[in-house]
């Protein structure tokens, strides 16, 4: 399946109970419906890309009378996710970082930072212009890296990466709009956009 570009992504800060936390980026309301952030044009000057690796499981090899005898060859790898996004509000990198801020108004982030469970939907569309999405529901965000250089004679905008490289729970969805189903730790091609 092919797709074309990337349209928006979508962040949830998850509760204890694994639902969205409706308060889950404060007070910060810019973007934010029912506690989920939608990174877009207007919100973040756009996502630049939205890297999904590691969906290959590792093959294990089971060996008996001196030949291979069977291939196991299960569920996923190591899934992560590498997001870029232009301008992401510092207010929503806090909140799925781990990031606690003093009343002094300074973004803490230490020893006993602890970054809460977050879902990510990423949208794109096929040829036929069909939205798809893709939607990774449980996982960790690790803090972006800080590359701090001079721009020179040029203001060059470096887009913002975030990775979530810690997938618990993976539950990948491919579907259109008219097609919203979604079956837990399955990567579902249905409808015929493949």
């Amino acid at each position: 399946m092919r797709t074309y570009g990337v349209n928006s992504a979508r962040i949830a800060v998850l509760g204890n109970d694994e639902k969205v936390d409706k308060n889950g980026f404060g007070k910060f309301a810019t973007g934010v419906e029912n506690g989920i952030f939608t990174a877009n044009a207007a919100t973040s000057m756009g996502v630049t890309a939205g890297d999904i690796t590691g969906l290959a499981p590792t093959s294990t090899r089971v060996y008996g009378s001196d030949m291979i005898v069977e291939v196991s060859h299960q569920g996923t790898g190591s899934v992560s996710v590498t997001l870029g996004v232009n301008d992401l509000p510092v207010e929503v990198i806090h909140a799925i970082s781990g990031f606690t801020l003093t009343s002094e108004g300074f973004a803490v982030l230490g020893a006993k930072s602890h970054a809460p469970y977050a879902a990510l939907e990423l949208t794109s569309h096929n040829r036929a212009h069909q939205l798809l999405h893709f939607a990774l529901v449980k996982g960790i965000f690790s803090p972006e890296v800080h590359n701090l250089q001079t721009i020179m004679n040029l203001y060059k905008h470096n887009p913002i990466h975030l990775h979530l490289p810690q997938l618990t729970v993976l539950q990948m969805v491919l579907f259109t709009l008219k097609q919203l189903k979604m079956t837990s730790g399955q990567l579902i091609l249905q409808h015929g956009i493949i």
